[in-house]
């Protein structure tokens, strides 16, 4: 099938998951943007994505599904391979803090299926929050640089400047190496709408390179009253982040 054919199907199907969870979900929230990864011999490798999450609270915790879709940009030479992926995530708020486990799943048209099991920790101050998550990952097939198998770490504090402003600094080690990343988001107002910036790199070799960076941009909407301190303790989007996929 041809790849537009294929993102029209996936477009549709996704489409309907969000339509129809909208109905039950208390939160419903949309991040869009671009990732100018590490060119690699084989790939320029930038992506183009969207999230759309889902998530469902009560007093205790919650759950939270988040829809990936996406296409890497092959240098604007007209490749633009399809990547499709699911999030689940359950987690429990306990006196100021956020626990979680979960799994995640990423499809690409030309490289691999991956997969991760995770569980994280937040703790949330009045102005600060720290971030603690572990996980394991499988490659099915080949992805360039990565290791068949593996674990992960990602270990981040969040300062927050004010209720709309949030600096972040943070590094995710792997079977594969290590990455230092720091990052800021500015929430505009109450509408729901902020926009963020998050530059990963390596201090040494990874993925079997002898520097390795991603730059990511994007533009967040959560829907409903709040500030964005307010929406990233409300909604868990941020406990299972890591700054560079498998993929």
């Amino acid at each position: 099938m041809p790849i537009s054919k294929r993102i029209a199907t996936w477009f549709l199907v996704v489409s309907s998951l969000c339509v129809g969870g909208a109905v039950s979900a208390q939160s419903v929230d949309y991040e869009f943007g671009y990732a100018a990864r590490e060119t690699r011999p084989t790939t320029d490798n930038d992506l183009i994505y969207l999230n759309t999450g889902l998530t469902w609270q009560d007093e205790q915790g919650g759950a939270r599904v988040e829809i990936f879709t996406g296409v890497r940009n092959e240098d604007f030479n007209g490749q633009f391979p399809a990547q499709l992926g699911l999030d689940y995530l359950r987690y429990q708020n306990r006196n100021g803090f956020q626990t979680g486990f979960g799994a995640r799943a990423n499809w690409s048209e030309d490289i691999a299926t991956t997969a991760e099991l995770f569980a994280g920790l937040q703790t949330f101050g009045a102005e600060t929050s720290w971030r603690g998550l572990i996980g394991a990952q499988q490659t099915f097939g080949t992805v360039p640089g990565r290791s068949e198998s593996g674990v992960f770490g990602v270990a981040e504090f969040s300062w927050y400047v004010s209720d709309e402003w949030a600096l972040r600094t943070g590094v995710q080690s792997d079977t594969d190496g290590t990455l230092v990343a720091i990052g800021s988001e500015w929430g505009l107002g109450e509408q729901g709408f902020s926009l963020l910036a998050e530059f990963a790199m390596a201090p040494d070799t990874y993925r079997g390179l002898s520097s390795h960076d991603n730059l990511t941009v994007a533009v967040r909407y959560t829907p409903g009253r709040g500030s964005l301190m307010d929406r990233d303790r409300r909604n868990a989007d941020r406990l299972s982040h890591r700054y560079l996929a498998v993929q």
